[in-house]
């Protein structure tokens, strides 16, 4: 083959938006780390907001403020940050090649007037600045209403004045737009080309032509998801009507709906399982919906408005089944659909067929629970349906294993070398225990926790610990598990553990009350106290939300709401060494197993930070650059620091330098 040829070859490639992602091995890691478990691409801290540019090539977002991040649309490869130049920036939103961003006129008065600035993307410089006059916040949510909006082109944006009217903002000049004399103020949803605008106060949903300056066609009210198609000839909504069959009372019903944006007539009317969370034209006349399955799984189905029927359906491949998937944007030409949730993660899909084109080598959930083995040759990581073991020295997966028997439930941790899941039926107000055997590739027990309401499950080497209520009221109940499965007792207690921390070791539970002034620790046979453990000023402070036991148990990490941190002895409660890991919730922590290192990882916060247990110790800052971290532990010999985050991905560190 001749060199020319292998060039156009790759070049078409290249351009081929229908064809599988390239995998660009390996993606770079940030300063500190070694190893990266599962592909990045696609992956990052503020996905919940993504759009395609105007060419398709590049995909944006925003951290909400004046950070603007961006992605290669075809590779996922995450490119350089832009900084905008907006000084008390509030919130932020990208659409077509513009960033709008809003700011309070008063920081101390943000519910006063806002200024909203209009840059170019990917240049960054201001194109225009406005008054709007009310508060204004920009939504990440492109398809659902709010009192804002934005034109998929960037030329326009609207917002809402709770009973003082709809203003209509020139995003060139940033001069208000006449408007028909009897418009009202609503929930807004803008055509592509901004010369639509669909406004809906619950009680009446109209469309304003903003060229012709009069109102269009009267739809149903109380819509919750919209779009219009690419040529704006078209609306699909979804809305709730009250329904009555087989004789029984009225009741809510979700319908789905294709009309004509210039005469209100209803075209087509769309069938899917489940909840809609987004929806999305790939054509004049077909529409991508993201919804809940039957089986409770996040899935894309492709909707042929002139064939009236459903073309295909295909599962997302990631977990967005609690709050459902967050975002749903096509790419100018069609071809291409990414969807993302809260935690980091993007799919990218063909449009025509459905089927998925990005790196799908991450976990589809948040990794919950990591591991290195005694030789550091062996990875292990879990989400909440996964079990995945790689080869820590080259980063190739090994196996990966969803187990059926948890398909449903939540990770607690490790017990007696098994690894512990917990399901929850609400409706039944039960909970079951799912201990499964990674060495024999089976389910080992299952046990039913007599607690009709289960706040929190944590493990240790030796016991599994439930924390819960009889009924409504406190979570004042702690029942004990084995590691075999055979509840071994359990207690009252006197503090509502609900917003209480707890923590488990092999001999004791470690109680935090409600005072945030003292941990109780009790006996994990029978419960009783057999002491307590003051907790640090600087701990208490800003409220007691972490106890971590060292292995041994000799040693208690407390961590606050805010950031503080203390390593206690456990027995005596004198401080062994105290400082600060960033400003959030103290989530998670873990000695390492010689007790010279303590690793902490805060809610919301792709920075974990290790600690040398001494005078003047080191500290590793280890910033991910992307999504929250959620699981963290040493390796065994404490050289090393595996990292698990809420995107799906895995990095491992070096903290022996």
């Amino acid at each position: 083959m001749s060199r020319v040829t292998c060039l156009f070859g790759l070049l078409v490639l290249g351009t081929a938006f229908a064809a599988p992602v390239p995998k660009e091995q390996p993606d770079p890691l940030p300063d500190g780390a070694i190893m990266r478990l599962g592909s990045a691409r696609f992956r990052g801290r503020h996905t919940d907001g993504v759009v395609f540019s105007k060419d398709g090539k590049t995909l944006y977002a925003t951290d909400e403020k004046a950070t603007v991040y961006r992605w290669d649309a075809v590779t996922g490869k995450p490119l350089a940050t832009i900084k905008l130049d907006a000084k008390g920036a509030a919130s932020s939103r990208v659409r077509g090649d513009r960033a709008f961003v809003a700011s309070p006129n008063n920081p101390e008065e943000p519910s006063g007037s806002s200024t909203v600035r209009v840059f170019d993307l990917p240049g960054g410089i201001q194109v225009s600045e406005v008054d709007a006059g009310t508060p204004v916040d920009f939504h990440v949510v492109a398809t659902s209403f709010w009192d804002t909006a934005i034109s998929a082109d960037g030329t326009r944006f609207a917002v809402s004045r709770p009973k003082g009217g709809l203003t209509v903002f020139d995003a060139d000049t940033g001069k208000p737009l006449d408007l028909p004399a009897d418009t009202h103020d609503g929930h807004l949803h803008f055509s592509a080309d901004g010369r639509y605008l669909l406004v809906d106060n619950l009680s009446n949903a109209v469309v304003i032509d903003l060229t012709d300056k009069k109102l269009l066609a009267e739809l149903p009210s109380g819509l919750r998801v919209a779009e219009f198609s690419p040529d704006s000839k078209t609306l699909v909504g979804q809305w709730s009507e009250r329904v009555s069959e087989k004789g029984e009372p009225l009741r809510l019903k979700d319908r789905l709906g294709l009309w004509d944006v210039t005469t209100g007539k209803e075209r087509s009317t769309p069938t899917v399982d489940g909840p809609v969370w987004h929806l999305g034209f790939v054509s004049a006349d077909a529409v991508v919906i993201g919804h809940r399955s039957e089986k409770g799984g996040a899935v894309l189905s492709r909707w042929d408005a002139k064939a009236g029927k459903r073309v295909w359906t295909t599962p997302v491949g990631f977990d967005a089944t609690q709050q459902g998937l967050y975002m749903l944007t096509v790419s100018p030409d069609g071809s291409r659909v990414v969807v993302t949730d809260r935690d980091g993660r993007m799919g990218l899909f063909d449009a025509a067929i459905g089927k998925r084109l990005d790196d799908d080598s991450a976990h589809t959930g948040g990794v919950r629970w990591v591991a290195l083995s005694a030789d550091g040759k062996t990875a292990t990581t879990v989400s909440d349906r996964e079990i995945r073991e790689w080869d820590a020295i080259t980063g190739k997966m090994r196996s990966n294993v969803r187990p059926a028997e948890v398909s449903q439930a939540q990770v607690a941790g490790a017990c007696g070398g098994l690894l512990v899941w917990f399901e929850r039926d609400y409706e039944k107000e039960t909970t079951e225990l799912i201990a499964w055997d990674r060495a024999k590739g089976k389910m080992s027990w299952r046990a039913k926790v007599e607690l009709p309401l289960v706040r929190r499950v944590q493990t240790s080497e030796a016991v599994v610990v439930v924390v819960g209520a009889k009924e409504a009221g406190p979570f004042n109940q702690v029942r004990v598990f084995d590691a075999a499965g055979k509840e071994k007792g359990g207690w009252e207690t006197a503090t509502n553990l609900g917003f209480a921390p707890t923590g488990v070791g092999d001999a004791s539970v470690y109680l935090g009350r409600a005072a945030a002034r003292a941990v109780s620790v009790r006996a994990m046979k029978d419960g009783t106290e057999n002491g307590t453990c003051g907790v640090p000023q600087s701990v208490a402070t800003d409220g007691l939300a972490l106890i971590a036991p060292s292995s041994d148990e000799k040693l208690l990490v407390l961590g606050s709401a805010a950031g503080a941190w203390a390593v206690v002895d456990s027995i005596t409660g004198k401080v062994q060494w105290e400082g600060r890991s960033g400003e959030w919730i103290a989530q998670s922590a873990s000695v390492a197993a010689d007790g010279k290192k303590v690793i902490l990882q805060t809610m919301h916060d792709p920075v974990v930070r290790v600690f040398e247990l001494k005078e003047d110790g080191k500290v590793w800052t280890l910033d991910g650059k992307g999504a929250a971290a959620a699981a963290v532990a040493f390796s065994p010999d404490g050289k090393k620091a595996v990292i698990g985050y809420r995107d799906g991905t895995v990095l491992i560190w070096d903290v022996s330098k």
